[in-house]
Formats: C-alpha cells, sequence, structure tokens
C-alpha cells in the first residue's frame, strides 16, 4: 500500500508518538492511519491522536509515499487541510507551513469550545436519547428502497400548498430585471487570442455547441474557475450607454 521509503519510516515513527486515546491536555486532532479514502477502517485500532503539527506533517508525508490514485487521493486532502487553515489574502490563500496549521487550529478550537460554539445546548451536540435525532433513520445507513421512499417522502411535502411558493409569482420588476441580466451583451477573451462579442449568456453556449444554460453559467463571476475548460481566459460585460 504504501511505498518503501524514507517518508514512510518516517510517518509510522510519528504514527508511534501518538495517542490511541485522545489526552486531557492540550490539543490533539484524531487521525486514521490509514486513511478512510483509501480504504482504512475507521476502528480504533486505525486511530491514533496527534498534536496539530504532527497531523499536518503526517498528511505531507502520506503525499510522499503512496503513487497512482492513492496518491491522487492524499493530494486532495492535504491541500484541503492547507486551505481550509489559510489566510485569504487579496483572492489568493497565502501558503502555510506546519507552526501555523497548529496555531490556527488551537485559536480555532478555544474560539468554539464551550458556549462559544454556536450549537451548544442544541440537539446537535446532545447525546443518546436526549438528542432529537435519536433513533431516527439516517440516509446514508438506508438501502436503496428505504432511500427511494424518503425521497418520495420529501417531494409531497413540497408539492401543492405545502410548497412555499405555491400560487405565487414573481412581479413584472423581478422578471424585468432578470431578463436584464441574461440579455446583457459581453466581449470573450479566448485563448487563441481571439475577442468575441455576444448579445446574450446563453449565445456563448451556442458558440461553444453547449447548452445556452452552460453560456450563462460560465458568465458567473463565480464560476469563472470554469473557463480554463473552454480555453477562455476572461470574460467582460459591455456597459450599455
Amino acid at each position: 500500500m504504501f511505498l518503501n521509503n524514507k517518508y514512510t519510516k518516517t510517518y509510522f515513527k510519528m504514527i508511534n508518538s501518538g495517542f490511541k486515546n485522545k489526552p486531557n491536555h492540550g490539543y490533539y486532532e484524531r487521525h486514521h492511519i490509514i486513511p478512510k479514502s483509501i480504504g482504512g477502517a475507521n476502528s480504533e485500532s486505525n486511530l491514533t491522536y496527534l498534536t496539530a503539527r504532527q497531523h499536518f506533517l503526517c498528511h505531507l508525508l502520506l503525499l510522499k509515499m503512496t503513487t497512482g490514485n492513492q496518491k491522487k487521493s492524499m493530494a486532495f486532502a492535504y491541500f484541503g487541510i492547507r486551505r481550509s487553515n489559510s489566510k485569504k489574502k487579496g483572492g489568493r490563500y497565502d501558503s502555510i507551513n506546519s507552526k501555523l496549521y497548529e496555531k490556527y487550529r488551537k485559536t480555532a478550537a478555544k474560539e468554539i469550545s464551550g458556549e462559544n460554539n454556536p450549537f451548544y445546548g442544541k440537539g446537535y451536540l446532545i447525546k443518546g436519547k436526549n438528542n432529537p435525532m435519536y433513533g431516527k433513520p439516517c440516509y446514508y445507513n438506508m438501502n436503496e428502497e428505504e432511500k427511494q421512499t424518503w425521497k418520495n417522502n420529501i417531494s409531497k411535502g413540497t408539492l401543492g400548498d405545502k410548497n412555499p411558493f405555491y400560487r405565487k409569482t414573481h412581479t413584472e420588476e423581478f422578471k424585468k430585471k432578470m431578463r436584464g441580466l441574461r440579455v446583457q451583451p459581453i466581449k470573450v477573451f479566448f485563448k487563441n487570442n481571439k475577442i468575441k462579442t455576444f448579445e446574450e449568456y446563453g449565445d456563448l453556449g451556442d458558440h461553444l455547441n453547449m447548452s445556452r444554460y452552460l453560456g450563462s453559467k460560465l458568465c458567473k463571476p463565480n464560476n469563472f474557475h470554469l473557463l480554463d475548460k473552454y480555453e477562455i481566459k476572461k470574460i467582460e460585460r459591455i456597459v450599455k450607454l
């Protein structure tokens, strides 16, 4: 499963320095010795508790002691840790090392512990029969027949007068505004240095031989990360005078 290299030896040396049970002192994080994404179990024998810095370093080591699809999974896990605990600055994420990671995690744990936790005293943190979800079925533990029944019940709950939008319509002003957004002309800069102008967002989708919905989707700022896939440098809105 793991490569026979110095990183693997360092990894298990660090694992052996951890605790099988979470210590009552200091800040420790639970770590799966063999990650779940590559077949590791959620059993006690596959769990250890490490300091935040050790946890960060272990995920870096896992990236260097795996290959193929396992390496891909470890890359997602490692960069997920870096991204979720990095400071965003100027639209990008600053790099983070193990010491900074440990600092951020300790601070975060302190800020949301006890009464500072927004769910403090609510059912989400109540164990056993006092939890309002106790004994109720969990979607992820259902078989296919139970899942389908659950979905059907959800659908029934939003049909007819049970739908919060039942017999309601958008105002003409809102409709006009939405139409105006869709027909706003745009200038598209392609990676082959061609520049094309489109009268509507959907026209971009037609140009790409895709759906008009895709054209509208690509014009939204929160979807600009998809532009590379369609060989587009950037999209500019043309302001009507």
